[in-house]
């Protein structure tokens, strides 16, 4: 910012952009007049709004690195008098950032415990359609009417899980197919010796939970960033996640039209991909202790079970018995 200061009362967006300029400028480091000149207008700027506070908003706040975050609330505590708060939304798992494990954090007034951290609010509604369409009694007693041949449609499938996808509610379903692929994989094609885009692929389908550790944590913050994982929890003592990957039917039907697909249909009838992405997945992941196997069995009997609808349900398969190498050995499941 200059050395002069303009203000315009009545254009509250002006006024705003003037001020925010001059609080993180460091013209205003030092001086306590220029301070309390700026406190005056951004509470003019509140009345002009009809609040009592301002809410100063940092959207993709994963391009925002350490140092500017830090920097940023230097600033702000210049303005403790003015009801001022800061938001920083973002998709990506970068609350770390914003809010550092309380061990890492350089600020003298939250290690002396003057200030205490606000947890960060973390929520991402699933089912929100399906919820709507239950609450109104039209809606629900169609719901409730819906022939079964309507459950496969991009309708009634963009229902559940995240709102993104209601977007393509009257595409065809290719369209939708195509575009939950890239959302899921971060790209238009699964690699199935990448381990993260295996446990995207299985997590969907299998309900799989990631160990404690440093391995598991980079993990979970690969697929929380680029593979539809959510994070649903935050430690603030030492910034460590609780995730999961929520149950979403396209997603999980997106998974499972790659999982079976057979790249030479009319030489092999096993699903090359489920081939490849169970070693991967036994021997990145499984074996290395970064997904839990559950206590006797568990994960290995659902993993037989989808196997088995897999290569039932797969078209063009026939009754005869699994092919060899479609599978997994229990002991690498159990041990």
């Amino acid at each position: 910012m200059g050395g002069k200061l303009s203000f315009h009362p009545r254009n509250p967006q002006t006024l705003l952009t003037s001020a925010w300029r001059a609080v993180t400028g460091n013209i205003i480091r030092s001086n306590k007049v220029l301070q309390k000149y700026i406190v005056r207008h951004l509470q003019r700027l509140a009345g002009l709004l009809g609040s009592g506070f301002m809410l100063v908003v940092f959207d993709e706040a994963e391009n925002l690195n350490s140092s500017v975050l830090y920097w940023l609330r230097q600033r702000q505590s210049l303005f403790e008098e003015l009801a001022l708060w800061t938001m920083f939304l973002s998709t990506k798992n970068c609350i770390p950032k914003p809010t550092p494990a309380q061990r890492d954090d350089p600020s003298r007034r939250q290690a002396t415990k003057e200030l205490s951290y606000l947890n960060p609010v973390i929520g991402l509604p699933l089912d929100i359609d399906s919820y709507r369409r239950f609450r109104d009694p039209v809606d629900r007693e169609k719901e409730v009417k819906k022939p079964l041949e309507q459950f496969a449609s991009c309708d009634h499938l963009t229902i559940f899980g995240r709102p993104l996808w209601r977007i393509h509610w009257d595409s065809r379903y290719a369209r939708l197919v195509t575009f939950v692929t890239r959302k899921l994989l971060s790209g238009p094609k699964a690699n199935t010796l990448d381990a993260d885009h295996v446990f995207a692929l299985l997590a969907s389908r299998l309900c799989l939970d990631l160990v404690l550790n440093t391995d598991a944590a980079m993990l979970a913050s690969n697929t929380v960033n680029s593979h539809l994982r959510l994070v649903i929890k935050i430690d603030q003592t030492d910034s460590t996640m609780k995730n999961l990957t929520p149950s979403e039917p396209i997603v999980a039907e997106v998974a499972a039209s790659i999982l079976m697909a057979r790249r030479r249909p009319s030489v092999t009838k096993i699903p090359r991909n489920w081939v490849a992405c169970l070693s991967t997945f036994c021997d990145q992941l499984l074996s290395p202790g970064l997904v839990e196997k559950g206590i006797k069995g568990k994960l290995y009997a659902r993993l037989v079970l989808l196997l088995a609808k897999d290569y039932v349900t797969n078209a063009g398969i026939d009754s005869a018995p699994l092919p060899k190498g479609f599978g997994a050995r229990s002991g690498r499941f159990l041990s």
